[in-house]
């Protein structure tokens, strides 16, 4: 018997009575509802955090590398316009680093040594300072045991040794900085072009921008830094407080921790000045870290041409917290870059994430 010249369809396949052609199955396709999304993006979020935290050491380093070679590399492109090879221009960049974190890691080694074989004498001055401020309180009729326990010699200077100990320990990071940031260097010459391939135009131009604000951003705050610092140290060694070059790179540094980083500064000047020089001279610190820090950041800064980051006060004081504790002390340093390239490169190029920029933002956007 001969095989039948009917084409088969498949099973469940419908007819169609007009063409007599075969239709494929109707498929229904549900729509997962609209809260899931926002769950999985968080749920995402949340893994990609606790994994960076587990990791801070490491991803802290390579980001702090990377925010510090944003600001480093028009030096390298400076060298190059020059005729030189990139190769050279790298290494003559990366001198000027390592003469700086030589310097840097040498000098704050010695301190910290010093001033770790120093606490028991400044131990004996605190414990006489607070003596002194207990009778004073006794006469004034107010109890001051819970406080003398709080802030007792034994309490506070085991506190001091052990942060003493943690930054010596953290110096050995500084050389694992230095070569992330030598081969970041050597590699940003050739990034660039294979970024603006791989992005969008919009994209790449948002990153471009970001890059600018950020070198900008470097740069005016190392130098309202160096002056705020100068200042400071000026006027700690005119009161004839001790350490009073540390205090000084101490709070240059941490003038790029917004916010935070003035009273990171100013604790340990006031605690020497208070139990070295006495109470007017710790009020005289304060005044002038006030002063200083003023002309720095709402004098000088703006004369400067200080670049507007458009960054809430809230936004800038939970970064430093949040990064901080993602990161450790690496975090505050990089807070401000990295909450930079959440809001204007990441959210930025998804317009459903326009009202969480429109949040961490200080100014309303344009109409």
């Amino acid at each position: 018997m001969a095989p039948s010249s009917q084409p088969t369809r498949p099973p469940h396949s419908v007819v169609s009575p007009a063409t007599n052609s075969v239709e494929p199955p109707a498929t229904s396709s549900v729509e997962p509802p609209a809260i899931v999304w926002p769950l999985l993006i968080a749920a995402a979020a949340v893994i990609v955090i606790l994994g960076l935290h587990q990791f801070a050491t490491v991803a802290g380093q390579a980001l702090l590398a990377y925010f510090i070679a944003l600001g480093l590399t028009p030096g390298v492109h400076w060298l190059r316009r020059r005729h030189l090879p990139t190769a050279l221009a790298v290494v003559l960049v990366m001198l000027v680093v390592l003469a700086v974190v030589v310097s840097f890691i040498v000098f704050t080694t010695f301190t910290l040594t010093r001033m770790l074989a120093e606490t028991g004498a400044l131990r004996a001055d605190y414990a006489s300072v607070l003596d002194r401020a207990s009778q004073w309180l006794a006469q004034q009729g107010i109890a001051s045991g819970s406080l003398t326990s709080v802030f007792s010699p034994e309490r506070v200077f085991a506190f001091v040794s052990r942060v003493l100990e943690w930054l010596l320990t953290s110096l050995s990071y500084s050389f694992l900085l230095f070569f992330v940031l030598l081969y970041m260097l050597l590699d940003s010459v050739n990034l660039q072009p294979r970024l603006a391939r791989h992005l969008d135009r919009d994209g790449f131009s948002r990153l471009l921008r970001f890059q600018h604000l950020i070198r900008r951003y470097w740069a005016i705050q190392t130098v309202t830094g160096i002056v705020a610092a100068a200042l400071d140290v000026a006027l700690l060694l005119a009161l004839g407080v001790p350490f009073a070059v540390f205090l000084g790179i101490l709070s240059f540094v941490t003038n790029y921790i917004p916010n935070v980083g003035y009273f990171i500064a100013i604790i340990p000047a006031l605690f020497l000045a208070a139990i070295v020089k006495g109470w007017v001279a710790a009020v005289v610190v304060f005044l002038g870290y006030w002063l200083f820090n003023t002309i720095a950041g709402s004098v000088l800064a703006p004369r400067l041409n200080a670049t507007h980051l458009n960054l809430s006060y809230t936004t800038t004081m939970v970064a430093v917290l949040f990064w901080g504790w993602v990161f450790g002390p690496v975090g505050g340093l990089i807070a401000v870059p990295l909450t930079l390239f959440l809001k204007d490169v990441l959210l930025a190029s998804h317009a459903e994430a326009d009202w969480l920029v429109d949040l961490l933002s200080s100014e309303a956007p344009a109409e």
